[in-house]
């Protein structure tokens, strides 16, 4: 796959073969359809679905241990 600029346009070409164009946009973190994108899905019924939502999850705790512990349920010794 191959993305170029091309007269103010962004194409997307693949095996030799342009298989979109878009518009250029000069504003980060957008999203870009291609025009009739999602016409004829029937799961869509022609519409986007709305972009997922993320939610931020705080982190567990975490305990830290010696390698002792682990050496121990092995049966192994420390050299």
């Amino acid at each position: 796959m191959v993305v170029r600029d091309k007269n103010s346009k962004i194409e997307i070409i693949y095996n030799g073969k342009v298989i979109a164009t878009h518009e250029k946009h000069y504003r980060s973190r957008t999203t870009v359809y291609a025009k009739n994108q999602y016409t004829g899905l029937k799961e869509a019924e022609g519409m986007l679905y709305p972009n997922p939502r993320a939610y931020k999850v705080s982190s567990p705790e975490v305990e830290k241990r010696s390698l002792g512990v682990y050496e121990s349920l092995l049966g192994v010794g420390t050299t």
